[in-house]
């Protein structure tokens, strides 16, 4: 699905840093609906690797899973090889905006940091993403759930503390996301309602491997973050320099210190639950 990172290689290396954070609000905002968690069907739209449906199988009833990337999906089948294909867990490739899932059939959905692989459009609306709330929208069941993992402007500006390193890919991908209030006035336009928002202050993607300030040295460090594939060979070899630099005098851990405060107080992402009007 992703017009800008190639997946079928980052996905090799993606689980290497990866974690499945926010598990506490996904299954909350399930559990806030009108069925037993344990008896729901949730659809991981854009499911990547797998490792939150891999999660979340022991809590619910049964999982879709869909994704546009072929290597990607096969991961993800790999993790869950015992269920795949059983009544519990099914996998399919597909696109978002189109989902090979049939109508008002699962109790959920969830959208982990996937809607910034849509393409904008060249007005920079989002037709895009709202293509997809709408098959959301159309999938679930009245009174279901869509818990959708986000960024604000805000976390995509100071939420990582290597941003500054490669401010181009950085500006790049804050225009791939859609700003919070925008998205949730797409969700309304599509069918949703009660949107509630979530913050984990003390979760990072990328797990312990984050503050690591080596870590953008090895490129299987830099394909956990997509923003690391929008910068140019210029701008990766500057930031690379630079970290370099920051080594050698002894000052990487106090830089990696410094630019990781601001997370610490606004988070790095956000969770948006909604409800299936």
């Amino acid at each position: 699905m992703s017009d800008y990172e190639d997946y079928g290689r980052t996905a090799q290396n993606y689980d290497r840093t990866r974690v499945p954070i926010g598990l506490e609000i996904v299954t909350g905002s399930l559990s806030a609906a009108r069925w037993p968690l344990s008896g729901q069907t949730v659809l991981d739209a854009g499911c990547g690797t797998g490792s939150y449906s891999r999660a979340l199988l022991g809590d619910v009833g049964a999982l879709v899973l869909v994704d546009a990337n072929r290597q990607a999906l096969g991961r993800a089948r790999e993790k869950l090889r015992d269920a795949v294909n059983t009544s519990r867990v099914i996998a399919a490739a597909g696109d978002l905006r189109a989902l090979p899932v049939a109508t008002a059939s699962v109790h959920a959905v969830m959208v982990n940091q996937a809607l910034h692989h849509l393409p904008p459009d060249q007005d920079g609306a989002f037709g895009a993403v709202e293509q997809v709330l709408r098959e959301c929208r159309r999938v679930l069941r009245t009174g279901g759930t869509l818990v959708i993992q986000h960024c604000s402007q805000e976390q995509l500006r100071h939420g990582g503390w290597y941003l500054d390193l490669i401010p181009d890919a950085a500006a790049e991908i804050r225009r791939r996301y859609v700003p919070l209030d925008q998205l949730v006035e797409l969700a309304t336009s599509a069918g949703f309602e009660d949107p509630r928002r979530f913050v984990p202050l003390d979760a990072v993607v990328q797990g312990d491997s984050y503050l690591n300030g080596r870590g953008p040295l090895s490129s299987w460090w830099r394909d956990g973050d997509s923003t690391w594939s929008l910068a140019s060979a210029t701008e990766l070899d500057a930031a690379l320099a630079r970290i370099r630099e920051l080594d050698t005098r002894g000052e990487l851990n106090a830089f990696v210190e410094d630019r990781d405060a601001p997370r610490r107080r606004i988070g790095q992402v956000t969770f948006v639950a909604l409800t299936a009007g």
